[in-house]
Order: structure tokens, then C-alpha cells, then sequence
């Protein structure tokens, strides 16, 4: 059976480009706060907290979203490109 994959129309594209800016800011902001916590324990606290399950997760998903960044950044300038030629863009005056 041959099913034919869809279009990516530019609504959609657009979508997900906002998505995962707004994704990637929401990262930022955590990865601070995790910074600012861990300040605020002190080192014993700190020393705590790195030994737990969890950091040994967060610190994974941050290394792969420093290998996803030179996609992310690829993804970023092509949607920027293909924005200034987009179909539905109202013509400035």
C-alpha cells in the first residue's frame, strides 16, 4: 500500500518554527534558574544535587540539545529564508 506523505504547507512550518523558539526560550530560562538554584544551595548542596538521578537526566538532555544546536540554527536560517519569499505574505507598502 502506497500512501503519499502531505505537503508541509507554510502555516505549518511557520508553526512549528514558533514552537520551537518559544521551546528553546522556555530551556534558556530553566537552564538560569537551575543555575541560580544550585548557587543558592552552596557547594555541599550543589555536590547534593549532582549526584541525583534527575541532574544525571537534565545534563543528558542538555548535551543533546547542544548537539541539536547547529540543526536548530540550520532549521532557524532556512525559515527565515523562506520567509521573505513566503506565499501568504501581505506585500508592505
Amino acid at each position: 500500500m502506497h500512501s503519499e506523505k502531505p505537503n508541509l504547507d507554510w502555516a505549518t512550518a511557520e508553526d512549528a518554527y514558533h514552537i520551537i523558539n518559544g521551546l528553546l526560550a522556555h530551556v534558556g530560562a530553566a537552564n538560569d534558574l537551575i543555575a541560580l538554584f544550585a548557587s543558592l544551595l552552596g557547594e555541599a548542596g550543589a555536590k547534593t544535587l549532582v549526584e541525583t538521578p534527575q541532574w544525571a537526566d537534565y545534563m543528558g538532555t542538555r548535551r543533546l540539545m547542544e548537539q541539536l544546536k547547529p540543526e536548530l540554527d540550520k532549521f532557524s536560517a532556512t525559515m527565515q529564508e523562506l520567509a521573505k519569499d513566503r506565499p501568504d505574505r501581505e506585500e508592505e507598502e
